[in-house]
Protein backbone atom coordinates (compact mmCIF):
# COMPACT_ATOMS: atom_id res chain seq x y z
CA UNK A 1 0.00 0.00 0.00
CA UNK A 2 1.13 3.71 -0.96
CA UNK A 3 2.37 5.13 2.67
CA UNK A 4 0.71 7.90 1.84
CA UNK A 5 -3.06 6.06 2.22
CA UNK A 6 -2.16 4.87 5.72
CA UNK A 7 -3.80 7.00 7.80
CA UNK A 8 -1.19 7.94 10.53
CA UNK A 9 -3.33 10.33 12.61
CA UNK A 10 -4.41 9.23 16.04
CA UNK A 11 -7.46 10.97 15.89
CA UNK A 12 -8.59 10.01 13.09
CA UNK A 13 -7.52 5.77 13.46
CA UNK A 14 -9.47 6.42 16.60
CA UNK A 15 -12.52 7.13 15.28
CA UNK A 16 -11.92 4.68 12.44
CA UNK A 17 -11.78 1.80 14.85
CA UNK A 18 -14.64 2.91 16.84
CA UNK A 19 -16.80 2.60 13.75
CA UNK A 20 -15.84 -0.94 12.32
CA UNK A 21 -18.22 -4.03 12.12
CA UNK A 22 -16.99 -5.87 15.58
CA UNK A 23 -20.08 -8.25 15.10
CA UNK A 24 -18.64 -9.44 11.75
CA UNK A 25 -15.86 -11.10 13.21
CA UNK A 26 -13.58 -11.94 9.84
CA UNK A 27 -14.44 -8.71 8.66
CA UNK A 28 -13.37 -7.17 11.45
CA UNK A 29 -10.29 -9.05 11.92
CA UNK A 30 -9.08 -8.43 8.81
CA UNK A 31 -9.64 -5.08 8.39
CA UNK A 32 -7.61 -4.64 11.75
CA UNK A 33 -4.89 -7.04 10.18
CA UNK A 34 -5.07 -5.32 7.22
CA UNK A 35 -4.11 -2.14 9.02
CA UNK A 36 -1.50 -3.25 11.31
CA UNK A 37 0.10 -4.88 8.29
CA UNK A 38 0.49 -1.14 6.42
CA UNK A 39 1.58 0.23 9.85
CA UNK A 40 4.98 -1.94 9.82
CA UNK A 41 5.53 -1.28 6.58
CA UNK A 42 5.40 2.84 6.85
CA UNK A 43 8.06 4.92 8.09
CA UNK A 44 6.82 6.93 11.09
CA UNK A 45 7.61 8.47 14.51
CA UNK A 46 8.06 6.49 16.91
CA UNK A 47 5.66 8.37 19.29
CA UNK A 48 3.06 8.59 16.53
CA UNK A 49 3.67 4.72 16.12
CA UNK A 50 3.30 3.90 20.35
CA UNK A 51 0.06 5.90 20.06
CA UNK A 52 -1.57 3.90 17.39
CA UNK A 53 -0.60 0.48 18.18
CA UNK A 54 -1.95 1.33 21.73
CA UNK A 55 -5.17 2.33 19.91
CA UNK A 56 -5.25 -1.09 18.16
CA UNK A 57 -4.51 -3.22 21.34
CA UNK A 58 -7.35 -1.26 22.31
CA UNK A 59 -10.02 -1.99 19.83
CA UNK A 60 -7.71 -6.32 19.74
CA UNK A 61 -8.89 -5.94 23.33
CA UNK A 62 -12.44 -5.28 22.34
CA UNK A 63 -12.60 -7.64 19.24
CA UNK A 64 -10.97 -10.65 20.57
CA UNK A 65 -13.45 -11.77 23.50
CA UNK A 66 -15.69 -12.73 20.88
CA UNK A 67 -13.40 -14.55 18.02
CA UNK A 68 -12.30 -16.14 21.29
CA UNK A 69 -16.01 -17.39 21.79
CA UNK A 70 -15.79 -18.76 18.39
CA UNK A 71 -12.78 -20.99 18.36
CA UNK A 72 -13.68 -22.42 21.77
CA UNK A 73 -17.49 -22.69 21.55
CA UNK A 74 -16.18 -25.02 18.44
CA UNK A 75 -14.22 -28.17 18.62
CA UNK A 76 -11.09 -26.41 17.02
CA UNK A 77 -9.34 -29.44 15.58
CA UNK A 78 -12.95 -30.58 13.86
CA UNK A 79 -13.98 -27.04 13.03
CA UNK A 80 -12.79 -25.23 9.73
CA UNK A 81 -14.29 -22.10 10.84
CA UNK A 82 -12.80 -22.63 14.28
CA UNK A 83 -9.56 -23.41 12.75
CA UNK A 84 -9.54 -20.10 10.39
CA UNK A 85 -10.59 -17.92 13.60
CA UNK A 86 -8.05 -19.25 15.53
CA UNK A 87 -5.24 -18.54 12.58
CA UNK A 88 -6.71 -14.53 12.23
CA UNK A 89 -6.24 -14.46 15.94
CA UNK A 90 -2.63 -15.56 16.36
CA UNK A 91 -1.59 -13.22 12.65
CA UNK A 92 -3.21 -10.39 14.57
CA UNK A 93 -1.49 -10.83 17.62
CA UNK A 94 1.87 -11.57 15.97
CA UNK A 95 1.49 -8.22 14.05
CA UNK A 96 0.90 -6.31 17.48
CA UNK A 97 3.85 -8.35 18.90
CA UNK A 98 6.27 -7.03 15.96
CA UNK A 99 4.84 -3.11 16.28
CA UNK A 100 5.45 -3.33 20.01
CA UNK A 101 9.14 -4.83 19.62
CA UNK A 102 9.66 -2.53 16.49
CA UNK A 103 9.12 0.74 18.18
CA UNK A 104 10.75 -0.34 21.49
CA UNK A 105 13.52 -0.51 19.62
CA UNK A 106 13.52 2.20 18.16
CA UNK A 107 12.94 4.17 21.41
CA UNK A 108 16.04 2.29 22.71
CA UNK A 109 18.63 3.75 20.26
CA UNK A 110 17.37 7.09 20.75
CA UNK A 111 19.87 8.63 23.12
CA UNK A 112 18.55 11.50 24.39
CA UNK A 113 19.06 12.81 27.64
CA UNK A 114 15.81 13.73 27.40
CA UNK A 115 14.28 10.46 26.97
CA UNK A 116 11.63 9.28 29.35
CA UNK A 117 12.21 5.73 30.86
CA UNK A 118 8.51 5.10 31.12
CA UNK A 119 7.88 4.60 27.23
CA UNK A 120 9.67 2.11 27.17
CA UNK A 121 8.83 0.15 30.44
CA UNK A 122 5.01 0.67 29.35
CA UNK A 123 6.65 -0.95 25.62
CA UNK A 124 7.84 -3.86 27.11
CA UNK A 125 4.93 -4.45 29.19
CA UNK A 126 2.74 -4.12 26.02
CA UNK A 127 4.92 -6.16 24.25
CA UNK A 128 5.07 -9.73 26.70
CA UNK A 129 1.34 -9.13 27.76
CA UNK A 130 0.49 -9.40 23.35
CA UNK A 131 3.03 -12.44 24.04
CA UNK A 132 1.53 -13.83 26.76
CA UNK A 133 -2.24 -13.40 24.82
CA UNK A 134 -0.60 -15.19 21.82
CA UNK A 135 0.84 -18.51 23.81
CA UNK A 136 -2.77 -18.86 25.50
CA UNK A 137 -4.52 -18.60 22.55
CA UNK A 138 -1.59 -20.96 20.73
CA UNK A 139 -2.75 -23.55 23.96
CA UNK A 140 -6.61 -23.44 23.21
CA UNK A 141 -6.43 -23.79 19.39
CA UNK A 142 -3.64 -26.78 19.43
CA UNK A 143 -1.12 -24.97 17.87
CA UNK A 144 2.11 -23.72 17.44
CA UNK A 145 3.75 -20.41 18.23
CA UNK A 146 5.34 -18.58 14.93
CA UNK A 147 8.78 -18.57 14.63
CA UNK A 148 11.43 -16.28 16.46
CA UNK A 149 8.50 -16.06 19.52
CA UNK A 150 10.84 -17.80 22.30
CA UNK A 151 13.78 -15.62 21.41
CA UNK A 152 12.30 -12.73 21.14
CA UNK A 153 10.48 -13.21 24.73
CA UNK A 154 14.03 -14.16 26.23
CA UNK A 155 15.50 -11.04 24.71
CA UNK A 156 12.67 -8.77 26.52
CA UNK A 157 12.34 -10.24 29.39
CA UNK A 158 16.83 -9.93 29.84
CA UNK A 159 16.07 -6.67 28.49
CA UNK A 160 13.79 -5.76 31.43
CA UNK A 161 15.82 -7.49 34.10
CA UNK A 162 19.39 -5.47 32.77
CA UNK A 163 17.52 -2.63 33.06
CA UNK A 164 15.86 -3.62 36.77
CA UNK A 165 12.47 -3.28 35.54
CA UNK A 166 11.21 -6.62 36.18
CA UNK A 167 8.68 -5.71 39.15
CA UNK A 168 7.63 -2.78 36.76
CA UNK A 169 3.79 -3.46 35.55
CA UNK A 170 1.76 -2.12 32.79
CA UNK A 171 -1.67 -1.08 35.49
CA UNK A 172 -3.41 -2.91 36.78
CA UNK A 173 -1.62 -6.06 35.45
CA UNK A 174 0.82 -8.45 36.43
CA UNK A 175 4.53 -6.87 36.83
CA UNK A 176 6.75 -8.16 33.72
CA UNK A 177 8.51 -10.78 35.84
CA UNK A 178 4.97 -12.39 36.40
CA UNK A 179 3.94 -12.66 32.80
CA UNK A 180 7.26 -14.22 31.35
CA UNK A 181 6.94 -16.77 34.35
CA UNK A 182 3.00 -17.39 33.34
CA UNK A 183 4.87 -17.64 29.57
CA UNK A 184 7.24 -19.86 30.71
CA UNK A 185 5.10 -22.54 32.17
CA UNK A 186 2.50 -22.45 29.00
CA UNK A 187 5.56 -23.16 27.18
CA UNK A 188 6.23 -26.06 28.72
CA UNK A 189 2.70 -27.35 29.04
CA UNK A 190 2.35 -29.73 26.10
CA UNK A 191 -1.43 -28.63 25.54
CA UNK A 192 -2.30 -31.11 22.68
CA UNK A 193 -2.82 -34.12 25.61
CA UNK A 194 -5.34 -32.25 27.02
CA UNK A 195 -9.15 -31.87 26.32
CA UNK A 196 -11.51 -28.80 25.57
CA UNK A 197 -12.76 -28.76 29.04
CA UNK A 198 -9.28 -29.24 30.64
CA UNK A 199 -7.24 -26.22 28.88
CA UNK A 200 -9.42 -23.47 30.91
CA UNK A 201 -8.54 -25.23 34.00
CA UNK A 202 -5.00 -25.69 33.19
CA UNK A 203 -4.56 -21.93 32.16
CA UNK A 204 -6.43 -20.81 35.82
CA UNK A 205 -3.59 -23.28 37.53
CA UNK A 206 -0.79 -21.79 35.16
CA UNK A 207 -1.78 -18.24 35.55
CA UNK A 208 -2.08 -18.94 39.65
CA UNK A 209 1.38 -20.33 39.81
CA UNK A 210 3.48 -18.74 37.92
CA UNK A 211 4.69 -16.11 40.84
CA UNK A 212 6.03 -18.82 42.53
CA UNK A 213 8.73 -20.38 39.82
CA UNK A 214 12.09 -19.73 40.38
CA UNK A 215 14.66 -18.56 38.12
CA UNK A 216 18.20 -19.15 38.81
CA UNK A 217 21.34 -18.37 37.07
CA UNK A 218 23.24 -21.41 35.96
CA UNK A 219 26.64 -19.89 36.55
CA UNK A 220 25.58 -19.09 40.04
CA UNK A 221 23.42 -22.48 41.08
CA UNK A 222 25.12 -24.61 43.62
CA UNK A 223 22.34 -26.93 43.66
CA UNK A 224 23.55 -30.67 41.91
CA UNK A 225 20.50 -32.28 42.15
CA UNK A 226 17.28 -32.57 41.40
CA UNK A 227 15.26 -31.50 38.04
CA UNK A 228 14.78 -28.65 36.60
CA UNK A 229 14.28 -26.98 33.26
CA UNK A 230 16.90 -25.03 30.96
CA UNK A 231 16.31 -21.70 28.69
CA UNK A 232 18.98 -19.89 26.85
CA UNK A 233 18.26 -16.32 26.08
CA UNK A 234 20.01 -16.70 22.94
CA UNK A 235 17.89 -19.14 21.30
CA UNK A 236 14.26 -19.41 19.97
CA UNK A 237 13.55 -22.49 22.05
CA UNK A 238 10.45 -22.76 25.11
CA UNK A 239 12.04 -24.37 28.65
CA UNK A 240 13.76 -27.16 27.85
CA UNK A 241 13.50 -30.05 30.50
CA UNK A 242 17.13 -31.48 32.29
CA UNK A 243 16.66 -34.21 34.45
CA UNK A 244 20.36 -33.13 36.09
CA UNK A 245 21.89 -29.58 36.20
CA UNK A 246 23.81 -29.24 33.06
CA UNK A 247 27.99 -29.25 33.97
CA UNK A 248 28.72 -26.44 31.46
CA UNK A 249 26.28 -22.95 31.21
CA UNK A 250 26.69 -20.65 28.71
CA UNK A 251 26.25 -16.92 30.01
CA UNK A 252 23.00 -15.44 30.32
CA UNK A 253 21.36 -19.17 30.58
CA UNK A 254 18.89 -19.75 33.65
CA UNK A 255 17.37 -22.54 35.68
CA UNK A 256 13.14 -23.18 36.12
CA UNK A 257 12.50 -24.74 39.05
CA UNK A 258 9.30 -25.68 39.74
CA UNK A 259 9.54 -27.22 43.34
CA UNK A 260 6.80 -25.06 44.78
CA UNK A 261 4.39 -25.19 42.12
CA UNK A 262 4.43 -28.79 42.39
CA UNK A 263 4.19 -29.21 45.52
CA UNK A 264 1.14 -26.49 45.64
CA UNK A 265 -0.52 -28.82 42.78
CA UNK A 266 -0.04 -31.66 44.59
CA UNK A 267 -2.23 -30.48 47.46
CA UNK A 268 -4.96 -28.81 44.96
CA UNK A 269 -8.44 -28.62 46.72
CA UNK A 270 -7.30 -25.03 47.77
CA UNK A 271 -6.69 -23.91 44.06
CA UNK A 272 -9.95 -25.96 42.81
CA UNK A 273 -11.95 -23.42 44.97
CA UNK A 274 -10.42 -20.53 44.06
CA UNK A 275 -10.74 -21.69 39.98
CA UNK A 276 -14.46 -22.80 41.02
CA UNK A 277 -15.40 -19.42 42.83
CA UNK A 278 -13.85 -17.30 40.36
CA UNK A 279 -13.98 -18.79 36.68
CA UNK A 280 -17.00 -21.33 37.13
CA UNK A 281 -14.42 -24.52 36.94
CA UNK A 282 -15.92 -27.60 38.26
CA UNK A 283 -13.12 -28.09 41.25
CA UNK A 284 -13.09 -32.10 40.56
CA UNK A 285 -11.73 -31.29 36.67
CA UNK A 286 -9.23 -28.42 38.42
CA UNK A 287 -7.97 -31.45 40.51
CA UNK A 288 -7.48 -33.69 37.98
CA UNK A 289 -5.89 -31.10 35.89
CA UNK A 290 -3.14 -30.30 38.72
CA UNK A 291 -2.78 -34.19 38.59
CA UNK A 292 -2.07 -34.39 34.69
CA UNK A 293 0.11 -31.36 35.11
CA UNK A 294 2.10 -32.05 38.00
CA UNK A 295 2.85 -35.31 36.51
CA UNK A 296 3.75 -33.46 32.69
CA UNK A 297 5.99 -30.67 34.78
CA UNK A 298 7.70 -33.27 36.71
CA UNK A 299 8.38 -36.05 33.90
CA UNK A 300 7.68 -35.10 30.63
CA UNK A 301 6.65 -37.24 27.64
CA UNK A 302 9.36 -38.64 25.61
CA UNK A 303 8.54 -41.67 23.03
CA UNK A 304 9.64 -44.31 24.21
CA UNK A 305 8.87 -46.61 20.99
CA UNK A 306 10.68 -46.17 17.58
CA UNK A 307 8.21 -45.20 15.02
CA UNK A 308 8.16 -46.61 11.36
CA UNK A 309 7.43 -44.47 8.24
CA UNK A 310 4.47 -45.14 6.42
CA UNK A 311 2.43 -43.87 3.38
CA UNK A 312 -1.30 -45.18 4.04
CA UNK A 313 -4.49 -43.48 3.26
CA UNK A 314 -7.37 -44.54 6.20
CA UNK A 315 -10.61 -43.38 6.38
CA UNK A 316 -12.11 -41.89 9.33
CA UNK A 317 -15.29 -42.37 11.61
CA UNK A 318 -15.06 -40.65 15.16
CA UNK A 319 -17.23 -41.24 18.09
CA UNK A 320 -19.29 -44.06 19.52
CA UNK A 321 -22.68 -43.67 17.80
CA UNK A 322 -21.00 -42.55 14.00
CA UNK A 323 -18.96 -45.80 14.84
CA UNK A 324 -21.60 -48.59 16.03
CA UNK A 325 -23.89 -47.13 12.78
CA UNK A 326 -20.88 -47.82 11.23
CA UNK A 327 -20.36 -51.11 11.88
CA UNK A 328 -24.16 -52.15 12.11
CA UNK A 329 -25.98 -49.96 9.73
CA UNK A 330 -29.96 -48.57 11.36
CA UNK A 331 -32.85 -50.79 11.21
CA UNK A 332 -35.11 -49.28 8.45
CA UNK A 333 -37.76 -50.17 11.11
CA UNK A 334 -37.41 -49.34 14.93
CA UNK A 335 -36.64 -52.30 16.90
CA UNK A 336 -38.23 -52.97 20.43
CA UNK A 337 -35.57 -52.04 23.24
CA UNK A 338 -32.98 -51.27 20.66
CA UNK A 339 -30.33 -48.49 21.32
CA UNK A 340 -30.50 -46.69 18.61
CA UNK A 341 -33.91 -45.28 16.54
CA UNK A 342 -34.36 -44.84 12.77
CA UNK A 343 -31.56 -42.71 12.36
CA UNK A 344 -30.19 -41.13 9.30
CA UNK A 345 -26.59 -42.66 8.30
CA UNK A 346 -23.71 -41.11 9.93
CA UNK A 347 -21.60 -38.29 8.39
CA UNK A 348 -19.41 -40.13 5.39
CA UNK A 349 -15.42 -40.94 6.82
CA UNK A 350 -12.93 -38.49 6.46
CA UNK A 351 -9.45 -39.31 4.54
CA UNK A 352 -6.13 -38.86 6.67
CA UNK A 353 -2.68 -40.26 5.91
CA UNK A 354 -1.15 -42.06 8.79
CA UNK A 355 2.80 -40.46 8.86
CA UNK A 356 4.24 -42.96 10.69
CA UNK A 357 3.55 -45.93 12.61
CA UNK A 358 4.93 -48.04 16.02
CA UNK A 359 3.60 -50.64 18.33
CA UNK A 360 1.14 -48.70 19.89
CA UNK A 361 -0.30 -46.45 17.32
CA UNK A 362 -0.19 -44.10 14.36
CA UNK A 363 0.32 -40.38 13.68
CA UNK A 364 -2.36 -39.17 11.37
CA UNK A 365 -2.63 -36.25 9.21
CA UNK A 366 -6.05 -35.07 7.38
CA UNK A 367 -8.64 -32.77 7.04
CA UNK A 368 -11.61 -34.06 9.38
CA UNK A 369 -14.52 -32.62 7.54
CA UNK A 370 -17.51 -33.42 9.94
CA UNK A 371 -15.62 -35.67 12.05
CA UNK A 372 -14.84 -34.84 15.97
CA UNK A 373 -11.42 -35.04 16.52
CA UNK A 374 -10.51 -34.54 20.24
CA UNK A 375 -8.16 -36.05 22.85
CA UNK A 376 -9.96 -38.97 23.81
CA UNK A 377 -12.12 -39.95 21.26
CA UNK A 378 -12.37 -43.23 19.53
CA UNK A 379 -11.50 -43.57 16.02
CA UNK A 380 -12.60 -46.64 13.40
CA UNK A 381 -10.01 -46.42 11.18
CA UNK A 382 -10.10 -48.60 7.34
CA UNK A 383 -7.10 -49.10 5.28
CA UNK A 384 -8.29 -47.69 1.68
CA UNK A 385 -7.30 -50.60 0.12
CA UNK A 386 -8.31 -52.94 3.07
CA UNK A 387 -11.58 -51.61 4.09
CA UNK A 388 -12.70 -54.64 6.44
CA UNK A 389 -9.16 -54.22 8.20
CA UNK A 390 -10.82 -51.86 10.58
CA UNK A 391 -9.16 -50.90 13.89
CA UNK A 392 -10.73 -48.78 16.76
CA UNK A 393 -8.26 -46.36 18.11
CA UNK A 394 -8.16 -43.54 20.82
CA UNK A 395 -7.13 -39.91 19.97
CA UNK A 396 -4.31 -39.18 22.60
CA UNK A 397 -3.61 -35.64 21.36
CA UNK A 398 -4.51 -33.67 18.59
CA UNK A 399 -2.75 -30.41 17.20
CA UNK A 400 -4.33 -27.51 14.03
CA UNK A 401 -1.34 -26.47 12.76
CA UNK A 402 -1.65 -22.65 11.61
CA UNK A 403 -0.91 -23.46 7.78
CA UNK A 404 -3.35 -25.33 5.63
CA UNK A 405 -6.43 -27.12 6.59
CA UNK A 406 -4.98 -30.57 7.68
CA UNK A 407 -4.49 -31.34 11.32
CA UNK A 408 -2.43 -34.08 12.65
CA UNK A 409 -3.49 -36.23 15.61
CA UNK A 410 -1.50 -39.11 17.45
CA UNK A 411 -3.64 -41.86 18.48
CA UNK A 412 -3.15 -45.30 20.16
CA UNK A 413 -4.73 -48.87 18.81
CA UNK A 414 -6.76 -49.99 20.86
CA UNK A 415 -7.96 -53.55 19.10
CA UNK A 416 -8.54 -54.75 15.39
CA UNK A 417 -12.29 -55.37 13.94
CA UNK A 418 -14.69 -53.86 16.61
CA UNK A 419 -18.00 -55.20 16.58
CA UNK A 420 -21.17 -53.60 17.57
CA UNK A 421 -23.37 -54.45 20.36
CA UNK A 422 -25.34 -53.35 23.31
CA UNK A 423 -25.52 -53.30 26.83
CA UNK A 424 -27.99 -53.36 29.62
CA UNK A 425 -27.02 -53.12 33.11
CA UNK A 426 -28.96 -56.53 35.41
CA UNK A 427 -29.80 -53.50 37.89
CA UNK A 428 -31.93 -50.77 36.42
CA UNK A 429 -34.67 -48.78 36.22
CA UNK A 430 -37.80 -50.70 34.50
CA UNK A 431 -38.09 -48.25 31.43
CA UNK A 432 -34.28 -48.77 30.42
CA UNK A 433 -33.36 -49.87 26.98
CA UNK A 434 -30.25 -51.46 25.96
CA UNK A 435 -26.94 -48.73 25.04
CA UNK A 436 -24.81 -49.22 22.35
CA UNK A 437 -21.76 -50.11 22.82
CA UNK A 438 -18.02 -51.74 21.07
CA UNK A 439 -16.76 -55.01 21.51
CA UNK A 440 -12.69 -55.96 20.71
CA UNK A 441 -12.28 -59.69 20.28
CA UNK A 442 -9.41 -61.38 23.04
CA UNK A 443 -6.13 -61.80 20.99
CA UNK A 444 -4.56 -64.68 22.73
CA UNK A 445 -1.02 -65.10 20.79
CA UNK A 446 -0.81 -61.11 22.25
CA UNK A 447 -2.03 -61.65 25.64
CA UNK A 448 -4.72 -59.19 25.77
CA UNK A 449 -8.42 -60.18 26.82
CA UNK A 450 -11.47 -59.29 25.01
CA UNK A 451 -12.46 -55.69 25.95
CA UNK A 452 -16.16 -53.50 26.18
CA UNK A 453 -16.06 -49.97 25.77
CA UNK A 454 -18.82 -47.80 27.04
CA UNK A 455 -19.31 -43.96 26.95
CA UNK A 456 -19.39 -42.32 30.25
CA UNK A 457 -17.70 -43.76 33.75
CA UNK A 458 -19.84 -47.02 33.93
CA UNK A 459 -17.16 -49.29 35.44
CA UNK A 460 -17.89 -50.87 39.15
CA UNK A 461 -15.71 -53.71 40.08
CA UNK A 462 -18.02 -56.67 39.18
CA UNK A 463 -21.41 -54.75 38.20
CA UNK A 464 -23.56 -56.64 35.75
CA UNK A 465 -24.78 -56.13 32.11
CA UNK A 466 -26.23 -58.01 29.67
CA UNK A 467 -24.38 -58.35 27.02
CA UNK A 468 -26.16 -58.34 23.41
CA UNK A 469 -24.54 -59.25 20.05
CA UNK A 470 -24.71 -61.42 17.22
CA UNK A 471 -24.69 -64.25 19.28
CA UNK A 472 -27.27 -63.81 21.40
CA UNK A 473 -27.62 -62.34 24.78
CA UNK A 474 -24.90 -62.86 27.39
CA UNK A 475 -24.46 -61.55 31.28
CA UNK A 476 -21.11 -60.86 32.19
CA UNK A 477 -19.23 -59.08 35.19
CA UNK A 478 -16.67 -56.22 34.62
CA UNK A 479 -13.74 -56.69 36.22
CA UNK A 480 -10.76 -54.32 35.32
CA UNK A 481 -10.31 -51.12 33.18
CA UNK A 482 -7.92 -51.27 31.07
CA UNK A 483 -8.22 -47.57 28.76
CA UNK A 484 -9.91 -44.56 30.27
CA UNK A 485 -10.32 -41.59 28.26
CA UNK A 486 -12.37 -38.53 29.49
CA UNK A 487 -15.48 -39.97 27.51
CA UNK A 488 -14.70 -43.56 27.12
CA UNK A 489 -14.39 -46.87 29.32
CA UNK A 490 -12.82 -49.83 27.97
CA UNK A 491 -13.21 -52.59 30.50
CA UNK A 492 -12.08 -56.25 31.03
CA UNK A 493 -15.00 -58.56 31.14
CA UNK A 494 -16.13 -62.30 32.03
CA UNK A 495 -19.17 -64.46 32.25
CA UNK A 496 -21.03 -64.16 35.15
CA UNK A 497 -21.32 -68.18 34.98
CA UNK A 498 -17.35 -68.39 35.48
CA UNK A 499 -17.38 -66.08 38.84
Amino acid sequence: MDPKLVDLQPDSVADWLDRLPYTRLDECGHLLLGALQSLSRTQVAVGTRHKLLKLYLAALDRFFPALETQIVSDEVVSSTKARQAARLGMALFDALFAGFKRTLVERLEKRSLLEREQPKVELLCLALLTARMQAKLAMECYSDLPLHFWHDCHQLYQLAEESGWQERRHAPTESIAVVYRQILLMGLTDGKHLGDNEIAAAKGLIFRLAPRIELIPLTGLTKTQGFGYQVDPARDDPPHFLPLKPQVAASGEFWVYLNDIIDALQQPDGLARQLASEAAIPADLTVEVARKLAEEWTQPRRRRQPRQPVQQWLSLTAQLLPIWLTLRPAPVEPVEDSPIPVLGRPAPPALFQAVNQSQLGFLLRGNPQEQALRTGELLLLAPQLQPDNRLLCAVRWAAAPLGGNDVECGVELLGPAPEAVEVLPTITHQDDVFQPALHLPAQPRLGRPALLVMPGRPFSRLREFVLRDNQGETRIRVTRVELQTPFYQAMEYRRSQDL
